[in-house]
């Protein structure tokens, strides 16, 4: 007999709807510009397998955008623009530097500068997605680890008495951790639930990194990789200089605003902040200890190339003085924040089937909060390919609303969605959740003993889908 494993949502009291929309689905006001993501949207990932990127970046996709960029933000400056600059024409995604190891714990260093330090109040909540599996959309998984890597990392902003702080969440990398599209976003007083990256959001910055765009052949140019390196006090960073695919070959680069008094190739900048050395891989030492919780440095390289051409690159740091330790992320950031799902038993039925119960109730009170009812969940859907491992087709799925049992308005099916996934979807008219309400989604498929969580989407009435990560253990 299949193992059973049920999931279970509930909720008593009473809650009181305003006619205020919840703040991270509501409609903002229009304006003329936003800070948007670059990531490629319709054009090419420039990963070299014919892959286009379907990231969403242009308003037309709900690209990810944010409206108010002068509260909190990432790095040391962000721009507003009428739409996505394609391809990764923002000058200033300056914030994020990743720590990458393939399908091991790694880290990302998010810069959070605020604009009232010591004066602000709410939470800013930090994203990542990283196209691990090189398809040119974020969305599920590879074979080590989910796309979205960082959710909903929280930062107290009445705690942050410094303009730039450092915060450094830890997550799995996937298989590939080199020449990918990742996306940090900073929200204010908004969490994520969109795990291919999308959404209007009413403050914050949205971050795009990528492999260098190809250029015509002809021209010169080069890129710092990393863009930014971010290293802590007292230790080396190294910056390659690499040119930008399909510009010409450079010959060699050295510093024009570092001098090197003893000739051995080591370079002091002229701020006395760093030291230089190295050909097209440069290593850069933090020197002296500031007041400053974050410094900046910009290290200035002349490239020269063998027609006598000279380009003047400037590759920013960040030097951080204090301890780069990475935080593990609450196991809530991986479901509904507004959902607490430690509530696991196992119940034993017969000698052979073991039934795992999993509670999902709301966190900290007996009310379900007015913004998940506002949602109206109409549907969910199990992706069958996005599992550890793959899934096949369940065995069963059982729905029971307050008890009723399975409603007649709704049905379940195999279909491919918009990424060409196979899932099993169930929906219907009948509200998953009301003001007083429950609902127990029921698996039934011994493929589930090997999961440690299972990958579900909710959907809603106007079209959002959201991720929820279910932990399967005990």
């Amino acid at each position: 007999m299949p193992m059973k494993r049920f999931f279970h949502a509930i909720s008593s009291g009473i809650c009181v709807l305003s006619l205020a929309l919840p703040t991270w689905a509501g409609t903002i006001p229009t304006a003329t510009s936003y800070d948007y993501g670059d990531a490629p949207d319709g054009a090419s990932t420039s990963y070299g397998n014919g892959a286009t990127g379907a990231f969403p970046s242009l308003e037309a996709s709900n690209g990810a955008r944010t409206l108010t960029v002068d509260e909190v933000w990432l790095g040391q400056t962000v721009t507003s623009e009428k739409d996505s600059k394609q391809v990764d024409q923002d000058k200033f995604d300056d914030g994020v530097d990743l720590k990458l190891k393939a399908c091991a714990t790694s880290k990302a260093v998010f810069l959070v500068q605020v604009e009232n330090p010591g004066e602000m109040s709410g939470t800013a909540y930090l994203n990542l997605f990283a196209d691990w599996d090189k398809n040119g959309q974020w969305a599920g998984s590879d074979a080590c680890a989910d796309e979205w890597a960082v959710r909903n990392f929280p930062v107290d902003l009445s705690a942050q008495t410094k303009t730039i702080t450092a915060y450094v969440p830890a997550f799995m990398a996937g298989e590939n951790v080199k020449n990918i599209w990742f996306r940090a976003v900073v929200t204010k007083d908004q969490r994520l639930y969109d795990e291919t990256g999308a959404g209007t959001f009413t403050s914050g910055e949205v971050e795009d990194y990528g492999p260098s765009v190809p250029g015509d052949g002809g021209s010169y140019g080069v890129n710092c990789r990393p863009n930014p390196l971010i290293m802590q006090h007292g230790d080396a960073g190294k910056i390659t200089i690499v040119e930008k695919p399909g510009t010409k070959a450079f010959s060699h680069i050295d510093f024009p605003n570092s001098s090197d008094p003893n000739g051995d190739g080591v370079y002091k900048d002229k701020s006395k902040k760093v030291s230089i050395s190295g050909l097209d891989e440069v290593t850069v030492k933090s020197r002296q200890k500031h007041s400053a919780t974050v410094e900046t440095v910009a290290v200035e390289v002349s490239v020269r190339y063998p027609d006598g051409t000279r380009i003047i690159k400037t590759c920013p740091v960040y030097i951080v003085h204090k301890t780069l330790a990475a935080v593990d992320q609450d196991s809530h950031d991986y479901t509904l924040t507004e959902f607490d799902p430690s509530r696991v038993y196992f119940t034993d039925l017969g000698s052979d089937t073991t039934v795992m119960r999993t509670v999902i109730s709301p966190r900290a009170t007996e009310t379900i909060p007015t913004e998940m009812v506002a949602l109206q969940l109409v549907g969910f859907e199990v992706p069958l390919d996005h599992q550890y491992p793959a899934l096949p087709d369940p065995v069963d799925v059982d729905l029971d609303i307050n008890g009723l049992g399975w409603p007649t308005d709704w049905s379940c099916d195999i279909v491919t969605n918009a990424f060409g996934e196979q899932v099993k979807r169930c929906e219907g008219s009948t509200t998953l959740m009301t003001c007083e309400s429950s609902f127990s989604i029921y698996f039934s498929t011994t493929a589930l003993k090997t999961l440690s969580d299972l990958h579900l989407h909710l959907l809603t009435a106007d079209g959002q889908t959201l991720a929820v990560d279910m932990p399967l253990g005990e």
